[in-house]
């Protein structure tokens, strides 16, 4: 079970929230809000304490070995990693690349380790994680050039001795939470929410909550079967020049029922998302 933690950020409101990740789709399934000003100075503390609670809960109802968390390099803290391994789930973090490590006896930044060659991925091994507080965890570097052709780099640590390619897939697995932002955001509408009290704020996050794991569910059933049904459902939502979807999952999901309500009639509680 892959749960992945992010802060989602609407003016002085922020969200903290965990999310069940199956493929390319997540859905938030816990989350906490605040203030910016009750935030200040305690970020790490909150962060630590809705982490302990929403993946203990998840070890303890599917098993701890089946769990993998993956979190970006705003949570990478030696706190953080010792708290997963305490709960006994495997993780997959980004950190900072000027995070030191110690390699071949001395301790150098990540940034300063190389790639060998033309190789898009490389591990270190297990190395001493952290120069003022060391943990041994293991180290690899993963890269990929984006759609201008630059280089983008992962610095990525784990607790589980994983090769750096299999690192790589699971951490690229975590967008589908900030897809997910997008998705509740701008085609469910929740960047137009003006509610000044955090707990309500809170609150009307979760009928968003809801409305994905809907979108999601009637997706999976619709749009990912195998037929010639979800072709045809398809082709409405299909770019007529490219000849392809350029929408994902959930807002394809919502402009076909924009165009036909009776699709909800297919929701069903018991549909498998993957």
């Amino acid at each position: 079970m892959r749960l992945a933690i992010d802060w989602t950020i609407e003016a002085d409101q922020h969200l903290l929230v965990v999310s069940l990740v199956v493929r390319r789709r997540a859905v938030p399934i816990y989350w906490r809000a605040y203030d910016t000003s009750v935030l200040k100075g305690r970020m790490k503390r909150y962060e630590l304490a809705v982490i302990r609670r929403a993946v203990g809960r998840v070890a303890q109802a599917v098993g701890k070995r089946r769990v993998i968390v993956t979190a970006d390099r705003g949570f990478a803290d030696v706190a953080l990693f010792t708290l997963l391994s305490q709960l006994g789930v495997t993780f997959i973090i980004r950190v900072q690349a000027g995070t030191h490590v110690s390699f071949q006896g001395k301790w150098r930044k990540l940034g300063q380790l190389r790639f060998r060659g033309n190789e898009r991925h490389r591990s270190f091994g297990a190395l001493p994680y952290c120069e003022s507080c060391p943990q041994r965890l293991w180290v690899s570097k993963s890269r990929a050039r984006d759609a201008k052709g630059n280089w983008g780099i992962w610095h990525l640590v784990s607790n589980r001795p994983y090769a750096a390619t299999a690192v790589a897939n699971e951490y690229g697995r975590r967008f589908g939470c900030e897809e997910g932002f997008r998705d509740a955001k701008w085609w469910l509408g929740f960047a137009k929410a003006r509610i000044a009290q955090i707990k309500a704020w809170s609150r009307m996050f979760a009928l968003f909550a809801m409305a994905l794991l809907v979108m999601t569910s009637l997706g999976s059933k619709l749009l990912l079967a195998k037929g010639q049904r979800a072709k045809d459902l398809l082709r409405r939502v299909v770019s007529r020049r490219r000849r392809r979807c350029e929408l994902g999952l959930v807002s394809a999901m919502v402009s076909l029922l924009q165009q036909d309500k009776t699709l909800y009639g297919e929701l069903c509680p018991h549909v498998k998302l993957k």
